[in-house]
């Protein structure tokens, strides 16, 4: 034992020899002296059962009491706990579950979170054009790539994501400028080579002041064959539903729509039975206009369609329609206004002799002069 302590007095630091000190039968301190001189670490005079212990601040050597305990598989942490990085933080799986810390120094998410049975995720996945605040991802089996956010109250009320866009800093938030973004929710697809954000619902400020925010929802795709993104339809501040919004090339369309289209749906009615007066696919209810003061509007209109197609750059149009419909009747219960000049073009409706029936007609009231036209050959 005294050679034991012979290192240790010629050589205190560093301690590389093994310190063994045995308390002599009779109670004797003769070495006690020798190892409090180098105030060598010990223990607590009592410690919480798996506590993660924590050496002195001030002095760097008297083990301490932790709140921080490890029982098996769970870590416990105080109310007040905060864990900080130098670098990123990624949170890795260990083996087949847990969470691990991977590597810190990261440059390509600062939070990545990783499912189970996962491989070692590539860049790709956080390529930004910044470092990204926070990474999910998840691999092989369907649901393993999800996001749940829960909430549980007495109230109705439900989890809330939001978005909040400021110019300045965090510390000094600034007010934004109208036309800045304020929150995107992007789907990107891999094409081989990298991933093309091709589709987005984007929320985009319009004005701001103080007490008022406008914005509109936009919703962003790409056209076929074409990488780049443009928006198609909106939800504006106002409310109104807009289609159209972007030029397009596309391949021939012949009736399908490229810019509104209501498939052909079968629609099967589980309430009502024998006869049914009225029902429509599709309706447009009767708008009521109100102003703040008195006001005249000429004309005004439940559906407006300002004119036929109009022709362009290698485009010749032989029969031009603002309405056409296909095929089917066509009931109009109220009162039919022409311009003041009206080809009435029967076509090939009119294809043998017919006998005129004064029972049905055509009213046409011309300067004030109600007259009745009868269709004959």
């Amino acid at each position: 034992m005294s050679s034991k302590l012979t290192a240790l007095t010629t050589n205190p630091s560093p301690l590389t020899t093994d310190l063994i000190y045995t308390v002599p039968a009779a109670g004797g301190t003769q070495y006690k002296s020798a190892i409090s001189a180098y105030s060598l670490v010990v223990g607590p005079s009592s410690a919480t059962s798996g506590a993660i212990s924590l050496f002195n601040g001030t002095t760097g050597k008297v083990v301490q009491n932790s709140d921080l305990v490890y029982g098996g598989t769970t870590l416990s942490v105080p109310a007040d706990f905060t864990l900080s990085s130098a670098a990123s933080l990624q949170i890795l799986p260990n083996g087949a579950g847990g969470v691990g810390i991977g590597t810190p120094g990261r440059t390509d998410a600062m939070l990545q979170i990783v499912s189970r049975a996962a491989t070692t995720p590539s860049a790709l996945w956080n390529t930004s054009s910044g470092i990204p605040t926070f990474s999910s991802l998840g691999e092989g089996t369907t649901g393993y790539g999800d996001s749940v956010f829960g909430f549980a109250a007495a109230s109705g009320f439900g989890p809330v994501f939001i978005g909040r866009k400021a110019r300045g800093t965090l510390a000094s938030p600034a007010a934004a400028t109208s036309g800045d973004r304020g929150f995107y929710i992007t789907s990107a697809i891999f094409d081989g080579t990298s991933f093309l954000n091709s589709a987005a619902i984007q929320f985009d400020n319009v004005t701001v002041s103080s007490g008022v925010a406008t914005q509109n929802i936009n919703f962003s795709t790409s056209v076929a064959g074409s990488g780049s993104r443009a928006v198609h339809a909106r939800v504006g501040f106002d409310g109104s539903l807009q289609a159209g919004l972007s030029h397009k090339s596309i391949s021939a369309w012949g009736v399908t729509g490229p810019i509104f289209r209501v498939g052909a749906l079968t629609l099967t009615d589980t309430s009502s039975s024998g006869t049914v007066a009225t029902q429509a696919a599709n309706s447009i209810a009767t708008p009521t206009l109100v102003a703040s003061s008195a006001t005249t509007y000429t004309n005004s209109a439940t559906l407006y369609i300002a004119s036929a197609p109009t022709a362009s750059t290698n485009v010749t149009q032989t029969n031009p329609w603002a309405l056409w419909v296909d095929a089917g009747n066509v009931r109009l219960d109220g009162t039919i206004r022409t311009a003041a000049a009206v080809d009435w073009d029967f076509g090939a409706l009119v294809t043998a002799a017919v006998v005129p029936d004064t029972t049905r007609y055509l009213a046409v009231t011309v300067g004030g002069v109600a007259y009745k036209v009868i269709i004959s050959t």
